[in-house]
């Protein structure tokens, strides 16, 4: 991961990095407007991304923006900084990743059948929708 982040990305106020891919990195954000709610924000770091992933970049924000489900995470909005590169803005979600409470302790069998039950309804409603998650893991 980068060791310092950019301080502000459009209007929004870095506030640290949450994570980092091959393609892009999530950081917490806060908007000025709104410094109380807390957002993350997912930036694209491909230079001169091809259009293909544009594309498939910018249906993820309209759809995820569509979807009301309490297990879907929502996009409040979608942009490309100054210098170019695309990014979408959606609620920050506190909490460890699955990946953070596997490895603490055994998880009680009630917590991991509601995990399991969650997830297969968040699933289920982008499925409805002729929506294919590209990218399940624990980390997300």
């Amino acid at each position: 991961m980068s060791s310092q982040p950019p301080a502000q990305v459009g209007p929004y106020q870095v506030v640290r990095i949450l994570g980092q891919g091959g393609m892009g990195v999530v950081y917490e954000v806060r908007h000025p407007e709104k410094p109380q709610r807390r957002l993350a924000l997912k930036l694209l770091l491909t230079d001169n991304p091809p259009q293909e992933l544009l594309a498939r970049f910018k249906r993820e924000a309209e759809v995820l923006g569509m979807i009301k489900h309490p297990n879907v995470i929502g996009v409040v909005d979608f942009d490309q900084a100054p210098d170019g590169k695309p990014y979408l803005v959606c609620d920050f979600v506190p909490g460890k990743t699955l990946r953070e409470l596997c490895r603490d302790d055994p998880m009680e069998p009630k917590q991991a059948a509601r995990i399991i039950r969650d997830l297969s309804d968040a699933l289920g409603e982008l499925h409805k929708r002729q929506i294919l998650h590209r990218d399940i893991k624990p980390e997300n």
